[in-house]
């Protein structure tokens, strides 16, 4: 590849003014739909009216074969694994600490996974890029040099996953990895983030009696369990009544497999550099703080912990962490659709792997496990039989269409929702004036 340093974004390069440009990141006033490329829709974010235009074919998923995409998940588990546990040495000898690998995954896997899942998901999009338009010339913008994210903790780097900053960053490393040697690569400046929204004050979201319970208890034992509130209380205090048992839960392996061969080099390189340049302060400068509040709380080895994944929540996740080194029983509930669902499922890597899973129905989920228990959702109960007839019209509920970048995952990938869009729009166009 040609690679010309440090051009201001916008300008002309050598190849002229009619150079073929892929765009990385967001699209400008140079993009030209009959002639230039986006890497996706999501390079429209901020131009959604051009958006409008293209049709699902103008882009690519990472993928269209469903069976690749089940192995880059397997592999990503055992990639996650091996990533966890590689950390879980260097965080204890960082922070003169000797936690157990169960303590260490309970805070690193959420995290893992979602590193694992944005370097995926470019990684098989940008290489499906260069096999397509490798034979031609065109100029593509990377960003230039090193950054550092300044994540504060694992919610705050999901967020930065949907901005068009870290997209273009991400999708920047592995373009200068991937790129033929006829691509001319410019290096452009970062664009500056958005200002961040301030950390989730878990405090103040809680209820009254959960505020008043952790005053006196400092913990609940039953906790972020969706649809349930005050009667948190009264199954902490049953959980704390009944008799400590054994811990039956298999343990992790003392040391997983190294990772399969078929992890692609720029994934392992790229994975790292996001683990160097954007690691929440939570396992680095806040580690400490985090770590002594949960500490001081009581745990006792044996006892029930029923939680939700709290998968976004470092505050929460350091708490479940310690019940863990100290040997109590991790009950993870189950949250969404997802869980006993989907065929591949990431969050297998740190929702099932526990004591047990309260399911809402279900009793098995293909090749991943068997510590199933099913249990009606308190959230979903609340609404069964509630529905009263007010009106003969009809609310037609659709899902959630993301026009920023998204994660590698069982959802539809950003062309499928373009695809979906035009069929929710094909379905209510074909229905009858009025209902039969």
């Amino acid at each position: 590849m040609t690679l010309v340093e440090n051009k201001a974004k916008g300008d002309t390069v050598g190849t002229g003014a009619e150079a073929r440009r892929l765009y990385l990141g967001q699209v400008d006033g140079r993009f030209d739909p009959a002639r230039d490329l986006a890497l996706g829709p999501f390079c429209f974010h901020t131009h959604e009216s051009r958006s409008l235009a293209l049709e699902p074919g103008a882009f690519m998923d990472p993928s269209d074969d469903s069976d690749e995409i089940l192995n880059c998940y397997l592999q990503a588990g055992k990639y996650s694994a091996r990533l966890a546990f590689e950390l879980a040495r260097e965080l204890n000898r960082r922070h003169g600490t000797s936690y157990g690998l169960g303590y260490w995954r309970e805070i690193l896997v959420p995290w893992l996974c979602l590193v694992i899942q944005a370097a995926f998901g470019r990684f098989l999009l940008i290489s499906r890029f260069v096999e397509k338009y490798g034979s031609e010339e065109l100029v593509v913008e990377i960003a230039e040099g090193e950054t550092d994210w300044q994540v504060l903790d694992i919610d705050e780097f999901a967020r930065l996953l949907r901005t068009s900053e870290m997209d273009f960053w991400l999708n920047s490393l592995f373009m200068a990895r991937l790129a033929p040697t006829n691509w001319k690569l410019i290096k452009v400046p970062l664009p500056q983030p958005a200002p961040r929204q301030a950390p989730t004050d878990m405090a103040g979201s809680q209820s009254l009696s959960g505020r008043i319970f952790r005053h006196f208890f400092k913990r609940l034992s039953f906790d972020n369990v969706a649809g349930v509130r005050v009667m948190s209380i009264f199954f902490s205090i049953y959980i704390q009544l009944l008799k400590a048992r054994p811990d039956r839960t298999p343990p992790h392996d003392a040391e997983p497999p190294q990772p399969s061969p078929k992890i692609p080099g720029a994934v392992r390189q790229v994975v790292g550099a996001i683990i160097q340049s954007a690691m929440p302060q939570s396992y680095g400068t806040r580690f400490k703080e985090l770590d002594d509040k949960a500490g001081r709380l009581s745990y006792k080895k044996g006892r029930l912990m029923v939680t939700s994944v709290t998968r976004y929540n470092d505050e929460v996740r350091f708490i479940s962490a310690h019940a863990k080194e100290a040997g109590e029983k991790l009950v993870r509930t189950s949250h969404g659709i997802n869980p006993g669902t989907a065929k591949f499922l990431l969050a297998n890597d740190y929702e099932y792997d526990n004591h047990a899973y309260l399911s809402w129905g279900w009793t098995s989920h293909e090749q991943y496990g068997e510590r199933f228990h099913p249990v009606p959702s308190p959230l979903l109960s609340k609404f069964a039989g509630k529905h009263r007839l007010r009106s003969s019209e009809l609310i037609f509920v659709g899902t959630k269409m993301w026009s920023q970048p998204e994660l590698f995952r069982p959802i539809p990938q950003p062309k499928g929702f373009l695809e979906y869009r035009k069929a929710k729009r094909i379905f209510l166009e074909g229905l009858e004036p009025e209902p039969l």
